[in-house]
């Protein structure tokens, strides 16, 4: 009979082998370190949003709370849903013509939508009319079944209340999370 030869370079190869299928059995079968409850409670709750309501007004702080919740809903690509609130006097029907206004929405929705498009994120535009903003806010959060509201505000307010008045009335109003966004001074 015959002596068999090893080949050093079939004993290297052999040896890789080993040593590939053997580091992927462990990276297979490793266990990941456990997560505490809460942090993967909050992971679950920012992995669920699907659509995020923007209050859009024509102004520059509008314009970063666009910013804001395209970069908040890109890893989930998450709808925006931007809602301009025509805010319709006590004295007119709410149907009534306010052309002025509409041509102001219509403009300020246009740049809103080029800022959500900049980032790639799909997006709707919409204009509501109602007696306040922070009802006509929260009827668009309702109508879209929205999981989350941002809203950008002044850094400077009048009065004692640092919200202001939409600010305020949505987070005591609305049944799901709001954020807020202060421009710095």
């Amino acid at each position: 009979m015959g002596e068999l030869a090893i080949s050093p370079l079939g004993a290297v190869l052999a040896t890789l082998f080993v040593v590939a299928l053997g580091g992927l059995l462990l990276w297979m079968f490793r266990v990941p370190p456990p997560l505490p409850y809460e942090v993967a409670r909050i992971t679950q709750a920012f992995s669920s949003i699907r659509r995020i309501v923007v209050p859009v007004v024509d102004t520059e702080y509008s314009q970063r709370g666009i910013e804001l919740a395209a970069r908040l809903g890109a890893e989930q690509q998450a709808e925006l849903v931007l809602v301009y609130v025509l805010e319709v006097p006590m004295t007119l029907p709410l149907g009534a013509a306010l052309p002025a206004t509409e041509d102001r929405a219509a403009e300020a929705l246009r740049e809103a939508g080029e800022i959500a498009t900049f980032h790639h994120q799909p997006y709707r535009a919409r204009t509501v009319r109602a007696r306040s903003a922070g009802a006509g806010i929260l009827q668009a959060v309702e109508d879209e079944q929205a999981d989350l509201v941002v809203l950008s505000i002044r850094s400077r307010l009048a009065g004692y209340n640092p919200l202001g008045r939409t600010a305020d009335w949505l987070v005591r109003h609305s049944p799901m999370e709001v954020v807020i966004d202060k421009l710095p001074d």
